[in-house]
């Protein structure tokens, strides 16, 4: 019987007890006995309230949050910090990457500032571990040259002549007449600016024909 059944059931024999004592007080016409009426009921009323709590007592009781028992069907911490990390990523990929546009637009800029070469694009890469201590840090850049003179551009670029290589018999060349143009002076001033004006190696930027 569990302490709800219990206290039910107390508060149903005191009602009976009390309903009897009221009839007992009308059938019975002596005022004396009045008196033993009362005590006698008094009497099973302490009698069933002991009982009662006796009853409670031995109970086991096990005071439990249900909200704390039930199997939670919400993500745990373990899963919640997982994906905070996983759109902390998410965020500095996307920071990294509009960096990345960024610089090569600029670069782009200064390297079309040489009116010797005519520079269609630009590559950059840039350290993109978010736990180094270099995140961000600008680690290369290519330039792309055309050795067609630039059409958009308001000063013609010359168009660099090609070294022209004699060759002997049984002799393997060791320039190809596309790396004649990334190998020029030009290319080497250019690389040597880019370089200078962003504080890398000169090893760091690669002049290449596209």
């Amino acid at each position: 019987m569990t302490g709800l059944e219990i206290i039910k059931t107390l508060v149903q024999v005191l009602v009976i007890i009390i309903v009897l004592a009221v009839f007992l007080e009308m059938l019975l016409p002596s005022s004396q006995m009045h008196a033993y009426v009362k005590m006698v009921m008094g009497l099973l009323v302490i009698v069933v309230v002991l009982e009662a709590g006796a009853n409670l007592v031995r109970q086991d009781f096990k005071f439990a949050l249900p909200a704390l028992n039930q199997n939670a069907q919400g993500p745990s911490l373990e899963n919640i910090m997982a994906e905070g990390q996983k759109l902390g990523d998410k965020q500095k990929e996307r920071a990294a990457a509009e960096y990345r546009q960024g610089l090569e637009k600029q670069v782009l800029a200064l390297a079309r500032l040489q009116n010797n070469l005519n520079v269609t694009g630009v590559q950059v890469k840039i350290s993109d571990h978010a736990g180094n201590q270099d995140y961000g840090r600008l680690t290369g850049i290519i330039l792309e040259i055309s050795p067609e003179p630039a059409r958009d551009s308001s000063t013609t670029v010359q168009r660099v002549k090609p070294v022209e290589v004699t060759l002997e018999a049984n002799s393997t060349p060791d320039k190809t007449p596309e790396a004649a143009l990334t190998n020029s002076e030009q290319a080497r001033r250019l690389a040597q600016t880019v370089a200078n004006f962003y504080n890398i190696p000169v090893d760091q930027v690669r002049v290449v024909e596209k």
